[in-house]
């Protein structure tokens, strides 16, 4: 287990507290703390920080937020289950704030993704791509049940490594990655927690 500095500390809690108390985004969060600390705090510190934010200060809501959005990620996964779809990101580490979005990541031809997007006239912006001889990776920004999902679609994905959950995490929460079953699975044990 990776040990901090108080100042670490700190300065995660100071970026939990102003982007899970809804005043400033995580970028301008990590600014502000890197110039006030002189430190600039460990995503996975910062992520154990929001989560211990909200069950301290806000456990119903965020719970009902990351169900919500997790049922949303679910919904555009089974459509795109065809690419073996995985959420990542905050919405699975249980570290979303208000402001993130489902994150999905696909494994295949983002072309044959487009033209699945576009068969069934589902609006997408192309957000990055980038595209050499090792690998192919775009990320999409479209929306599902009203609610706004990013998409990566690489031909070799890099998939998140599991993490040991914290005190406010469970194991599939911490797992990197969620397929639709273990999505299914953390949705039930987030249910039956209620």
């Amino acid at each position: 287990m990776t040990q901090y500095s108080k100042s670490e500390c700190e300065a995660a809690a100071a970026v939990a507290g102003m982007t899970a108390g809804k005043a400033v985004e995580k970028g301008e969060a990590l600014e502000l703390v890197r110039s006030s600390f002189g430190v600039t705090p460990d995503a996975s510190l910062v992520d154990s920080e929001i989560r211990r934010w909200f069950a301290l200060f806000s456990p119903e809501a965020h719970a009902e937020d990351l169900a919500r959005k997790r049922r949303v990620a679910l919904f555009a996964m089974k459509a795109l289950a065809d690419w073996h779809p995985v959420l990542i990101g905050p919405v699975l580490s249980g570290a979303a704030t208000t402001s993130d979005i489902p994150e999905i990541l696909l494994r295949g031809n983002e072309k044959e993704v487009e033209l699945f997007l576009l068969s069934r006239e589902i609006d997408f912006e192309v957000l990055s791509s980038d595209m050499n001889a090792r690998h192919n990776t775009v990320t999409l920004l479209t929306s599902a049940l009203q609610t706004d999902i990013v998409i990566t679609v690489s031909d070799r994905p890099k998939y998140p490594r599991a993490a040991t959950p914290d005190s406010y995490q469970s194991p599939l929460e911490a797992a990197g990655k969620a397929e639709i079953s273990a999505l299914e699975a953390l949705l039930l044990e987030t249910i039956s927690e209620d």
